[in-house]
């Protein structure tokens, strides 16, 4: 006979539950201990998830460890009814726990100085949750810290919701915030939020979208708060002021809506639904910033006097935004809801301005569908128009025998000088002649619904009207913009350019008259406007000519546009020579001693740490050297100058990183001859910009890409002093008056070095550069016309 005794522990979110098991079991030696080998299995499984639950069982302050089940050790405080106050203080500044859990029917009030900070367990996401049936008021800071990345919770699961009066705060490295509750009957309120990290409304910890969220948003500026907000299911309310940073985006289905009567300081993109107001069922102005009705998204307009403010808490709802409005895309749904309506009759007509911005993009009157079944009883008719540019218009229309609106007019909203064009609506059979109005200077007649015209520069509007003996309907409007014939009116210049490689020719450019404008540029070896290269993203009308490999070109622009001629190409550039030092290019592997190109010593290749290493393969700079690292590694490679760079000296190359670990950086420095730091230009994993460290930490400005930075060059401008280019995307950013930093063996660059710090494993994490090269300033012989590019 033999007696075994197992523990296992299960968290079942409500505190631990023990289940203790004794077998008493008489089996062979070989069959119990694989039973008991199994038991052990599961046992650790279910230990591994076991955290410190402590129950909150009085009054007093929460450092007070006789206020707690067992002790205020790291990880769940749970507040389950069983004290008799529902007042709770904390007085502990910085406590950090794991979660704190509400359950039962007590309504805590949680107060203090202090501030909570919420981290990860084991791997498991800082959590906020009730499953009580009362609402829970916390009046201090919660600040949820992640170490990992990861989204952390707030979940209200029972008919009790919260209220957050303190700030919460954004940080650590988490993804983002969730917000949900999945009860009908509860609600959550959040004062202020500081940080930038994402606030997810509407889905929960099982990432699963919750309809019933309610989430409510009632701090000015939101604490200073700049993350995106998605509303992925539920209603947010914004009653409060958040930052103009801080855009909003709307998902389609599961209820997502947008709602409140405070502002929206970032833009809005709706493709769910929209609905003004503090609480449901009321009316007020919804003030954004830039916003766009994307496809299939709805506008729920409630109203309560129909002769009432616009926007008012008596009257109807309005969006008022203080950018562009956009609403090209059909279609977006007006539901017009009844609030016991006062002042309706459905036999006066009436306006009602809904939705106005600085100015409306993209309207058209059958991009809109008006949905009354939830309205008051009516026998006219509804429509949407624009007026002033700005403001979106709801219109009733009483019952008569005048026509309706005409419909959309159909013609080209884009023509040349002196075409015709024949526009039309729909004829209406209640109409007996239509009145079209035409831009100025335009010519064409009609009487019928539709009418030929002769344009003239400029365009403008046309409009037109249906009537008969009744009167006239509502007028559809279109605007046409006119062009004049496409022509080069400022030729490239003649002058020959000879530059040295490093230093910049001066840009050749077309100044084109026209409609639809697009230019492309093309080189050829001979002072000849055709058969030459087209030069790819050479599609402005200026062009700068680059390093081509010593090559005198000539050049020439070719300018399309919308009104004949359609193409037209400029007299040829006088030639250009950039001459100078070849740049060194990815066509061997880097290995210590590897050299290539002129102006460089060889390379001298470093790999610390983890993994890591070089290789050369295709990237978006094309055949490029790639260095990456991971599991702790440091993958460096260190090229010196052929002598240490003077003062006109420039150096330059493409670059290209891909993602990075959060907190690990790729880049490439500028060191002195004693191998001490003067420049770092760097991508740290979760920042957005690249950034330079140089005798101060600066911002560049350039936002991340992981197509590629085409040119990166250094100018030494003067002792301690340079200047830095970016190129990104065919825009260059030029960062002047840079100071090296101050480092013992001087301030002179004498190596270039690039590096991936623990980037992390895929080729996504890898870096690649290609193109290095040195530009020499130019030395002059007694004769100025023997001078040369060294």
């Amino acid at each position: 006979m033999s007696k075994h005794l197992i523990e296992c522990v299960l968290d079942t979110n409500r505190g631990v539950e023990v289940y203790i098991f004794v077998i008493n079991i008489k089996l062979n030696l070989i069959i119990m201990k694989k039973i008991l080998f199994l038991i052990c299995l599961l046992s650790v499984a279910f230990s591994a998830q076991a955290q410190n639950f402590t129950n909150w069982t009085g009054a007093g302050n929460w450092s007070n460890g006789g206020n707690w089940s067992s002790g205020t050790g790291y990880g769940q405080l749970q507040f389950t009814g069983g004290g008799n106050a529902t007042n709770c203080v904390n007085n502990v500044s910085g406590m950090s726990q794991w979660r704190l859990f509400f359950n039962g029917s007590v309504a805590y009030n949680l107060t203090g100085s202090g501030s909570v900070n919420l981290f990860d367990f084991g791997g498991q996401q800082s959590w906020v949750l009730s499953d009580a049936s009362a609402n829970q008021t916390i009046n201090f800071p919660i600040n949820f810290n992640d170490g990992g990345a990861r989204t952390s919770w707030i979940t209200a699961r029972g008919t009790g919701g919260f209220t957050f009066n303190g700030n919460l705060g954004t940080g650590g490295n988490i993804t983002g915030l969730r917000v949900a509750n999945t009860n009908t009957a509860s609600s959550i309120s959040i004062n202020t939020l500081s940080g930038n990290k994402s606030l997810i409304i509407g889905r929960d910890n099982v990432d699963a979208n919750q309809a019933n969220t309610r989430v409510t948003l009632t701090g000015n500026s939101s604490g200073g708060y700049s993350g995106a907000v998605f509303v992925h299911a539920g209603t947010l309310f914004v009653n409060g002021t958040t930052a103009a940073s801080s855009a909003v985006s709307v998902s389609a289905g599961n209820g997502a809506t947008l709602a409140g009567s405070g502002t929206i300081g970032g833009t809005v993109s709706l493709s769910g639904a929209v609905s003004p107001g503090g609480t449901a069922s009321t009316t007020a102005t919804l003030t954004t910033g830039a916003f766009t009705f994307n496809g299939s998204s709805s506008y729920q307009i409630e109203m309560n006097d129909a002769t009432g403010t616009s926007g008012a808490a008596s009257g109807w709802d309005r969006i008022t935004s203080t950018g562009v409005l956009t609403c090209s895309a059909s279609p977006i749904t007006l539901n017009l809801v009844s609030l016991s309506v006062a002042n309706f009759n459905p036999a006066n007509n009436y306006t009602w301005p809904i939705a106005s911005g600085s100015s409306v993009s993209g309207f058209n009157t059958s991009n809109f569908t008006i949905n009354t079944s939830s309205f008051a009883s009516f026998t006219g008719t509804f429509a949407v128009t624009l007026s002033g540019g700005n403001t979106i218009n709801l219109v009733y229309t009483a019952p008569t025998l005048a026509p309706g609106q005409p419909s959309a007019i159909s013609g080209a909203t884009a023509l040349c000088n002196g075409a015709t064009q024949t526009y039309s609506v729909i004829n209406d059979i209640n109409a007996t002649s239509y009145e079209w109005t035409l831009p100025s200077g335009w010519t064409g007649t009609s009487t019928t619904n539709s009418i030929d015209v002769t344009v003239t520069n400029p365009g403008g509007t046309i409009s037109v009207v249906a009537r008969n003996s009744s009167g006239d309907s509502l007028p559809s409007s279109l605007v046409v913009s006119v062009g004049v014939s496409t022509s080069i009116m400022t030729q490239p210049a003649t002058s020959a350019q000879s530059v040295c490689l490093g230093t910049s020719a001066s840009a050749l450019s077309v100044v084109a008259d026209g409609a639809s404008l697009t230019y492309q540029w093309y080189s050829n070896t001979t002072p000849s406007n055709s058969g030459g290269t087209l030069l790819s993203g050479a599609s402005s009308a200026s062009y700068t000519p680059v390093y081509a490999g010593g090559t005198t070109l000539y050049y020439y622009c070719v300018v399309g546009g919308l009104c004949a001629p359609t193409s037209i190409t400029s007299d040829v550039s006088g030639a250009v020579s950039i001459t100078g030092i070849p740049s060194d290019t990815a066509t061997y592997g880097i290995t210590t001693g590897g050299n290539g190109g002129q102006g460089f010593g060889p390379w001298s290749l470093l790999v610390s740490g983890g993994s890591g290493g070089t290789f050369t393969g295709g990237s978006d700079i094309g055949q490029a050297w790639g260095i990456y690292a991971n599991s702790g590694g440091l993958t460096s490679a260190i090229r010196p100058f052929a002598g240490p760079l003077e003062i006109g000296n420039t150096l330059s190359f493409a670059f290209d990183n891909g993602g990075c670990r959060c907190g690990k950086k790729v880049g490439f420095r500028l060191r002195n001859s004693s191998n001490n730091i003067l420049s770092e230009f760097r991508f740290t994993g979760g920042d957005t910009q690249y950034f330079i460290a140089d005798d101060a930490t600066t911002n560049t400005g350039v936002n991340l890409t992981t197509t590629g930075l085409s040119n990166i060059t250094f100018a030494y401008t003067a002792a301690n002093t340079y200047s830095i280019s970016i190129t990104r995307s065919g825009v260059t950013t030029v960062l002047t008056g840079r100071t090296f930093a101050t480092a013992v063996g001087g301030q002179v660059p004498a190596q270039i070095e690039f590096f991936n710090s623990n980037a992390g494993g895929g080729s996504d994490k890898d870096v690649f550069f290609n193109d290095l090269r040195i530009g020499r300033p130019i030395i002059l012989n007694s004769q100025p016309d023997d001078s040369r590019c060294m």
